[in-house]
């Protein structure tokens, strides 16, 4: 019985969440993939020119959320992390009433020639 109680409590924490973050997001491969970073993995994150190193895109990101700003920059630093990237950078942004929508360009460093 405790279990279930448990995994009960465990998806309606999920739920409210949920609820309450309003977040969605699209991230679109457009160059190499890389593994995953896992999550709050480092990045730079320059909202408005690339960093300034030699990097590669490797996707472009779409994030919305409804009344928190920080809730589309953390979303877009946890797709970043999932994508591979170490950089963030390129945010366009627009705000609709309530709800607040940002892309941007994920970029892993260039791997100097051999």
């Amino acid at each position: 019985m405790s279990v279930r109680l448990a995994a009960i409590g465990l998806v309606l924490a999920s739920m409210s969440m949920s609820a309450c973050a309003n977040v969605t997001a699209e991230v679109t491969p457009i160059g190499p993939a890389f593994p995953a970073r896992g999550a709050g993995c480092p990045l730079t994150v320059s909202p408005a020119q690339p960093p300034p190193y030699p990097i590669v895109d490797i996707a472009s990101a779409r994030v919305k959320c409804k009344d928190r700003r920080t809730s589309c920059i953390e979303e877009l630093e946890a797709r970043a992390c999932d994508a591979g990237a170490d950089a963030v950078y390129g945010f366009s942004e627009t705000v609709r009433g309530h709800t607040t929508f940002i892309t941007a360009t994920f970029a892993h460093s260039a791997r100097p020639p051999r």
